[in-house]
């Protein structure tokens, strides 16, 4: 029970879930912006230091790039359709978004194993540190909309 109200105990858990909520999601983002923000600052500190291999990033890269722009559009609408209760609408975005998720994995395989086509390693004998910090940065990214996708089913 609150200070203030009478509430119910559903009332009261679900007044507790809805205060947590909002910090934990903004903890989660500045988090994600926080380990992006120190592997894009790694990649400029050892590019500097020279030995950084130069090699063309697959097309397949773009392809997944416009695939998600494409996929968070159709999840803003998604959630403009939940706002207005239009429930059908609201379904086929997100399904259509779940596709475009899944379109995104792909292209991102495609990508990788362009990359290995063109002897740009993760680890290895041949490998470098700007075709693993590409594989890295990529891969936890592909590793975050994966969650994603879980979370929409």
């Amino acid at each position: 029970m609150t200070d203030h109200f009478e509430l119910s105990d559903e009332e009261y858990q679900a007044y507790k879930k809805k205060k947590v909520a909002k910090p934990l999601l903004w903890f989660g983002m500045i988090s994600i912006v926080m380990l992006f923000a120190g592997l894009t600052s790694a990649v400029i500190v050892r590019r500097g230091d020279g030995n950084w291999l130069l090699y063309d990033i697959p097309e397949a890269f773009l392809w997944s790039t416009v695939i998600i722009v494409f996929s968070s559009l159709l999840l803003l609408m998604a959630n403009n359709f939940a706002k207005k209760d239009n429930q059908s609408a609201l379904m086929y975005s997100l399904w259509a978004t779940l596709i475009m998720g899944i379109a995104f994995v792909y292209s991102q395989f495609i990508g990788y194993g362009k990359l290995v086509e063109n002897k740009v390693y993760f680890t290895g004998a041949e490998h470098n540190a700007s075709g693993a910090f590409l594989y890295i940065i990529s891969g936890l990214h592909l590793l975050h909309l994966v969650g994603g996708m879980i979370a929409l089913l």
